[in-house]
């Protein structure tokens, strides 16, 4: 019973604290769901393309929760934050946006702790990862951009490595090699 109360709490809790999240398009999006069997651990780090940042980390007390209610609760929390997604279809190719180019950033040597920013012609991005705690690797990167000149600043574990600029031309390849 208190186990059903306390979820029913951190549900409505939950829903409050994200209602305005629903139907949002976001330029970057992270998300890390830990579930070890006694903690269910939810990291959502997104900027909507407004530039309004979303930061939302929570753990959960699951330990006497079936896997049901472990998936209701994380379905519910992501629903609530506007970030759920449909289950993925075989991707299909990229294709830009009228206007947009994809513009590729690799990076053979980026370990540690890591920051990526990446501004101009009116966009800015900025993501921080770390390379030993992330499942996936964080290179190669593919972002959409206007054509144009940007500028590009990496740190690696809190230095700054690199601040270079570079340009992004239509109807070519566009591929930036960070480091």
């Amino acid at each position: 019973m208190k186990t059903s109360l306390t979820l029913i709490g951190l549900l409505i809790t939950t829903s409050l604290m994200a209602q305005q999240a629903k139907n949002v398009a976001y330029r970057q999006l992270s998300k890390s769901l830990d579930d070890d069997g006694k903690t269910l651990m939810l990291d959502i780090r997104g900027e909507q393309i407004d530039g309004q940042k979303l930061r939302y980390k929570r753990s959960f007390n699951v330990a006497n929760l079936s896997t049901s209610e472990k998936e209701a609760l994380k379905n519910h929390v992501l629903d609530s934050l506007g970030v759920n997604e449909e289950p993925k279809s075989p991707p299909s190719p990229k294709s830009p946006e009228a206007g947009t180019e994809i513009v590729t950033f690799s990076c053979e040597s980026c370990t540690g702790k890591n920051r990526l920013e990446v501004y101009g012609n009116g966009f800015t991005s900025t993501r921080e990862f770390d390379s030993s705690k992330e499942k996936e690797p964080a290179f190669p990167l593919e972002l959409k951009l206007n054509p144009g000149e940007y500028r590009l600043m990496y740190w690696q574990n809190k230095v700054l490595h690199i601040q270079s600029t570079f340009t992004v031309k239509a109807g070519e390849a566009n591929v930036v090699k960070v480091k």
